[in-house]
């Protein structure tokens, strides 16, 4: 748990803390982005289902987009900044992550983390994550997810 860290609590609702998912909606380029609107729907299904989302993010501008994303999804979290190993400790104690094709992404699936990975401009078949543990690749180049399979990709993931 990094909850003195960074002022969040992030562990297994079996530990008898809030359930979370950590969803990585920032990345340095442009096109592999998911729309905000989509990630406010996700949210706003997730804190329904008593699920705290959690958003990380690097640089400013990925701040700022986390930050309209929590404000918009009122439950949700927009991480503080933090480095990688406070990454890793946030995403490794989730309950599911969900994020765009960012080595976030990839680091989830690493950590044994259910990952749905979501895919707007580059193709999962050659930068998919890939892992021992439950994961999922959702859309490809030209063909982003809709809200409707990634909440359906999610509901599977979180019936395991």
């Amino acid at each position: 748990m990094i909850s003195n860290s960074v002022g969040i609590s992030v562990m297994a609702s079996a530990a008898g803390f809030t359930r979370s998912t950590s969803r990585t909606s920032a990345s340095s380029r442009d096109d592999k982005l998911w729309s905000e609107a989509h990630w406010i729907a996700v949210a706003g299904h997730l804190i329904e289902r008593g699920i705290t989302p959690v958003l990380p993010s690097g640089s400013p501008v990925e701040r700022q987009r986390a930050e309209r994303i929590a404000a918009g999804a009122s439950g949700s979290i927009a991480a503080p900044p933090l480095n990688l190993r406070e990454l890793a400790a946030l995403i490794g104690h989730a309950d599911l992550a969900v994020g765009v094709d960012t080595g976030l992404a990839h680091l989830a699936t690493a950590l044994n983390v259910p990952t749905i990975a979501l895919y707007v401009s580059t193709d999962p078949a050659l930068t998919g994550v890939h892992g021992v543990r439950n994961f999922r690749n959702l859309g490809g180049p030209g063909r982003a997810p809709g809200i409707a399979e990634v909440l359906a990709a999610i509901a599977q993931e979180l019936r395991r």
